[in-house]
């Protein structure tokens, strides 16, 4: 594991730390007014880690520039010892140029500690790593999801092919060092382990990749490990464990039945690069679902299936988003997993659909700005920036205009779907034969007598 990379993570080997009050300071010891400019500030809380709080740092200059970083506590195996796998593997990631990893700053290994109360009660904190990331702005995608699922909104198909293009090229970085060819020679291959919609941060629009939408940043290498053939045998102690989040472990690792029956291990019953496209294709359905938690103006349309599983969408609404992206998905959770895109190919078609989308949600951008409304809103824009949520929330009018944008086609194909099933109906009334008592006996004998024709031998064979 130990890499040339190791040299050149600041605060080590004799080198000044420019984080030292993050990474040595207890946050409860801390004034909570310090001086600006001088001195990191801890604002918040951000989130919850395994391992203890993520906190959001933030430092002032006399000039008006704010620098702004969190700070997470993981887990220290004793198998690494002072190792930081977490900070070395998104480091490495971060060395090769993938922009759609999260940005690592610093970290520091906290051995362990033993402090004494008043009341002489002893806490025993293990040894741990303080880590220090860059702040991903805009939060991440499972709390913009929660926040589409509670207003009753759906998430459009171009941000959907968005996200799929970002983390497909964070795993293709992850295996390959690269995500075009010549592929990075030498390279250990990275498995994340844990992808779900709380590992994948929204941070600024990359313009250069999309300025539509947030950059989204994969995080969360606590449980990454890599697959070179000096640790191949990780793969195998990982895959006898549960490894990553219920509904998203892939099933190849929730099968025990080799270790039950005392069998090693095929390759692809391994945990691997295939279990992480297992992960996202399942992180992507559930954006997919929104839609059938939809309730249409007017009841009777569309049976509500909130509980339903991820396993297909509604039979009403799985043609809002297009065979390309339902059919990539459904290949990506494939219970085999040599059924399943390699992550170089998985990466290319993201891509080739993320652009042609892409184009497709400038163009009704372009449109919003050129007509009437006040708003410009338009149904591929996504409302990610809290401004943008509590003005939904709290602007009648702004909430009427971006309803109509972001529901106007699913209505639409519901309001299809309702006419032709309506209309279907009608041709099958308007053509259904009318008999009377005479013609329906008549047809009654006939079948009969057919019975005769088409049983009678058989039953002379049975004898």
């Amino acid at each position: 594991m130990p890499r040339a990379d190791s040299l050149r993570v600041p605060g080590q080997h004799g080198r000044p730390s420019l984080l030292n009050t993050i990474l040595t300071g207890k946050v409860q010891s801390l004034p909570k007014e310090l001086s600006k400019g001088h001195e990191w500030r801890p604002m918040r809380i951000v989130g919850k880690g395994a391992y203890g709080s993520v906190i959001l740092w933030e430092k002032v200059f006399a000039d008006g520039r704010i620098i702004r970083l969190a700070s997470k506590d993981s887990q220290c195996l004793s198998f690494f010892r002072d190792y930081c796998s977490e900070g070395h593997l998104t480091r490495r990631l971060n060395d090769v140029g993938c922009r759609n990893v999260i940005s690592v700053v610093e970290w520091m290994h906290i051995d362990k500690t033993v402090n004494s109360t008043f009341d002489r009660v002893v806490h025993d904190e293990k040894p741990k790593n303080r880590i220090c990331y860059e702040f991903a702005r805009y939060s991440d995608l499972q709390r913009l999801e929660s926040w589409y699922k509670s207003q009753k909104l759906i998430l459009p198909e171009a941000f959907i092919w968005h996200v799929l293009y970002s983390v497909a090229n964070a795993l293709c970085y992850c295996r390959h060092g690269a995500n075009t060819y010549p592929l990075k020679a030498g390279w250990d291959a990275i498995v994340h382990g844990d992808i779900k919609q709380a590992n994948l941060f929204l941070t600024k629009p990359d313009d250069s990749i999309n300025a539509l939408y947030p950059c989204i940043k994969l995080a969360d290498f606590g449980l990454a490990y890599t697959t070179g053939g000096s640790v191949a045998a990780v793969q195998h102690y990982r895959s006898r464990l549960n490894y990553g989040t219920d509904g998203y472990i892939a099933p190849e690792i929730e099968d025990h039945t080799p270790e039950s029956t005392g069998r090693r291990r095929m390759p692809r019953e391994l945990h691997g690069p295939h279990s992480d496209v297992y992960s996202l294709g399942m992180t992507c359905k559930h954006l997919l679902s929104l839609v059938q938690l939809y309730k249409p103006p007017t009841a009777g349309h569309v049976r509500s299936s909130s509980n339903s599983t991820l396993a297909g969408l509604s039979e009403n609404l799985e043609s809002f988003y297009s065979l390309e992206l339902r059919t990539l998905l459904d290949l990506c959770v494939a219970h085999d997993p040599r059924d399943r895109p390699k992550t170089s190919r998985l990466y290319m078609e993201a891509k080739a659909q993320m652009e042609r989308h892409q184009e497709i949600a400038r163009n009704e951008a372009m449109a919003a700005r050129r007509g009437e409304s006040q708003f410009k809103l338009f149904h591929s824009g996504i409302l990610y920036t809290q401004e943008d949520q509590v003005r939904y929330e709290t602007d009648s009018t702004f909430r009427q205009h971006y309803e109509r944008a972001n529901l106007e086609r699913l209505r639409a194909l519901i309001d299809e779907q309702q006419l032709s099933k309506t209309q279907h109906e009608a041709a099958s009334a308007k053509t259904r034969p009318i008999f009377d008592r005479s013609s329906s006996d008549k047809g009654k004998e006939k079948s009969g007598k057919e019975r005769e024709i088409f049983t009678l031998p058989f039953m002379k064979r049975l004898k």
